[in-house]
């Protein structure tokens, strides 16, 4: 289980879980997750936080930000050549 504080406004960037579906529950809602598929949250309320808290199939469900991974793999395919 994980709690996700998340800011007015805020939001948790594109991201996905290598090992691990996951299930996210709010009020009144619940998301599910596969294993590897992108996702983000955003919260859309300008004034109050949201909270959120994530359930995973895996005590260790890594987390590989999307922005990051794609930026690296340019990076590395541009120092190859």
């Amino acid at each position: 289980m994980a709690r996700v504080d998340i800011a007015a406004n805020g939001i948790v960037p594109p991201h996905l879980h290598p090992r691990a579906s996951e299930v996210q529950l709010k009020p009144g809602e619940s998301y599910v997750f596969p294993k590897g598929l992108i996702h983000f949250v955003y919260n859309y309320d300008s004034v109050n936080p949201a909270l959120a808290l994530a359930g995973f199939s895996s005590q260790n469900p890594g987390v590989q930000i999307v922005s990051l991974a794609t930026s690296l793999q340019s990076l590395q395919s541009q120092l190859r050549y």
